[in-house]
């Protein structure tokens, strides 16, 4: 029983997750165009700025969390 629940909520879930992925990337696109345009810098700039910020979070809270848990050893991976 337990396994037909999972599965059936597995689709559902699935769309959202990818309307979420697409309504958040339209947000973040339309709110660096926005910035841009009120800073007088060009999209393509702050938009390589966003990818670089997006891509690089996710390590560093990893690695600060596991600095706060005394793994070095994924902490020093991460920087590696």
């Amino acid at each position: 029983m337990h396994t037909y629940s999972v599965s059936r909520c597995r689709w559902p879930m699935l769309i959202l997750s990818i309307v979420l992925l697409a309504v958040g990337g339209e947000i973040t696109v339309g709110s660096g165009v926005t910035v841009s345009e009120s800073m007088g810098i060009s999209a393509t700039v702050v938009g390589l700025f966003l990818v670089a910020v997006g891509t690089s979070m996710p390590q560093l809270v990893t690695s600060i969390i596991a600095a706060m848990r005394n793994e070095s050893d994924l902490a020093m991976g991460n920087i590696i």
